[in-house]
């Protein structure tokens, strides 16, 4: 298994329902790195911050987000591999705990969870699997979570 080319991962997303992403060309790249920022519109590339540039002849993105959730710091990629009919990704929610005090529930720490990457280019269909297995320094135990013909 190898490391992504590029990685963004973290907990303060703006896209708040789940999705599982493939992108090839630029124009979904764009879309998709508005919604991640909060940006309404592009902005005028030569007085604000763009967008990260990808040579989409030579790669892909793809993402996890996971949305709304609670504890975590991002989904990290474990690593992916190539075969002649998938991709495989898989990756792991940077988890953490967090305690209640008093009796009181304990609400977690609020965050919008998010991983991006930039991998080889590829037609395979792109397999997410993720680490559930929740103990700190145990083998991970991988779950298909999602496809993307």
């Amino acid at each position: 298994m190898s490391l992504p080319i590029v990685e963004w991962s973290g907990a303060d997303g703006h896209i708040k329902a789940p999705e599982f992403v493939r992108i090839t060309e630029p124009a979904a790249w764009l879309d998709l790195w508005l919604r991640h920022t909060g940006s309404e519109v592009p902005h005028d590339a030569r007085w604000s911050v763009q967008h990260p540039r990808i040579d989409f002849d030579r790669y892909m993105v793809v993402a996890v987000i996971r949305g709304e959730t609670t504890n975590t710091r991002g989904e990290r990629m474990e690593g992916w591999s190539i075969s002649e009919d998938r991709c495989l990704v898989r990756y792991d929610s940077a988890s953490y705990q967090t305690a209640s005090f008093d009796g009181k529930p304990d609400p977690g720490s609020r965050a919008v969870s998010f991983g991006i990457w930039v991998l080889p280019k590829t037609a395979a269909q792109i397999v997410f699997e993720e680490n559930v297995q929740g103990m700190q320094d145990k083998h991970p135990i991988w779950k298909e979570r999602h496809r993307i013909p």
